[in-house]
């Protein structure tokens, strides 16, 4: 992280970050039952039609079973069922985000995900030590690293000086478009450990220290 002037918000991913990064997609394969190869082939794409607010969910199981796929209806919630059997959350760093809450920083979200694995999340308090905005890609209708979901949450959050905001993410490609805005970032690709690490070294080297 390079550090210029001191930030005052911090910005946060979800996934990687504050729960372990999981991914449901073999198990909604299976479900599904479609071979791997015609999945792989649709699947990417109606991802982030769906995490982006473009389909709804039965429109996204729609889209699955006119391509051979075994009817799923939304109220089975595949997604937060899946979802929920993975889910890991990352106890220190949520722990760590309260504490930076409660010292003065302004902590939000940006994550990409969709409304199922977002009420999810929601159920087990995930979103619930950030003290200012959650920003969802499917109730915002973009997605990173598409520069329109770091400027909705800057304009949301009355940031009108992108180098005021650490963001946070384990993902290079939303690092690097999140610098090209100017903010100022920390790559966070390890274990939950070794993130807090980075996140308080971080913190430490602020200009205006936590406490």
């Amino acid at each position: 992280m390079e550090s210029k002037t001191s930030f005052t918000t911090i910005l946060f991913d979800i996934g990687g970050v504050v729960i372990e990064q999981s991914d449901n997609s073999e198990a909604i394969r299976q479900r599904l039952g479609l071979n791997e190869e015609v999945f792989r082939t649709i699947w990417s794409d109606a991802v982030k039609k769906f995490g982006s607010g473009m389909m709804t969910q039965d429109e996204f199981w729609q889209y699955f079973a006119d391509n051979g796929a075994e009817t799923v209806d939304s109220s089975e919630d595949l997604f937060g069922t899946t979802l929920e059997q993975q889910l890991e959350l990352y106890p220190s760093m949520i722990d760590y985000i309260k504490k930076l809450g409660e010292y003065g920083y302004r902590c939000a979200v940006l994550s990409d995900t969709n409304e199922a694995h977002a009420n999810i999340l929601r159920q087990h308090g995930v979103y619930d030590p950030f003290n200012d905005q959650v920003f969802l890609s499917h109730e915002i209708a973009a997605r990173k690293p598409a520069a329109k979901a770091f400027t909705y949450a800057l304009e949301h959050l009355n940031i009108t000086d992108p180098s005021s905001v650490l963001f946070v993410d384990d993902r290079m490609r939303n690092i690097l478009a999140a610098h090209v805005l100017g903010m100022q970032t920390l790559h966070v690709p390890g274990t939950e450990k070794e993130n807090l690490a980075l996140l308080q070294n971080a913190i430490a080297h602020n200009q205006i220290p936590a406490n």
